[in-house]
């Protein structure tokens, strides 16, 4: 709740990145949330580009499979083409 309320302070934003991890006694998610909070209030713009950019690259990592299916069906490189070759 604390961190929710006050991430986008400027001083506690820098209290809490600036210190040593086991000062803050905040775990890498508490602290991802800080940065982000940040970020989305001082650069919005920035925010918003790595959120799409994000979007974009699960979209291509979740795709990538069909893709390479797709290939090898085409290119005649399945399974039974395979066996045929050996």
């Amino acid at each position: 709740a604390f961190l929710e309320k006050n991430a986008t302070d400027a001083m506690v934003a820098s209290a809490i990145l600036t210190a040593p991890a086991f000062l803050s006694g905040l775990t890498d998610a508490e602290m991802a949330l800080v940065k982000n909070k940040v970020e989305a209030h001082v650069a919005p713009e920035i925010a918003e580009a790595k959120a799409e950019t994000a979007k974009a690259l699960s979209e291509v990592e979740a795709a990538w499979p069909r893709a390479i299916k797709k290939i090898t069906e085409r290119g005649g490189l399945g399974k039974a083409r395979l066996a045929e070759a050996a």
